[in-house]
């Protein structure tokens, strides 16, 4: 094989690469958004005073970030993969946690009893 093959093959594989890492993080910034929105449509059930509808939704996308990482999986199978229940746990201890080391106990007691009656469900596709 002539050098010249071999950096076209290189070259090739690299930019494969890049276009699967694009890809990736494409699809998991478009699926992060849909979840986002739908646990903020689910905070929206609340009766919240001015000022927990002002840090609520801060709170909740503090929360999302790390709760989305840990329960997103992309091409561990074929297609993606998310893990709704264990997403709700770690969004809700994430959010309450945060509320009640700002001392909002009653922001923290208002989200108990939500998770308690809500269940994310997600349609994979």
């Amino acid at each position: 094989m002539s050098a010249k093959r071999i950096a076209r093959k290189l070259v090739s594989i690299l930019v494969l690469g890049v276009i699967i890492i694009v890809v990736y993080f494409v699809v998991r910034e478009v699926v992060s958004r849909r979840i986002l929105n739908e646990a903020m449509k689910i905070a929206g059930q609340l009766s919240l005073t001015e000022e927990e509808q002002e840090i609520l939704p801060g709170m909740i996308e503090k929360a999302h970030e790390k709760a989305f990482a840990q329960t997103f999986h992309i091409l561990e199978t074929v297609g993606e993969r998310f893990e709704g229940e264990a997403y709700q746990r770690e969004l809700f201890r994430g959010v309450i946690e945060d509320a009640k080391s700002r001392g909002l106990f009653e922001l923290a007691d208002k989200l108990v009893k939500l998770e308690k009656r809500t269940s994310f469900h997600v349609v994979e596709r």
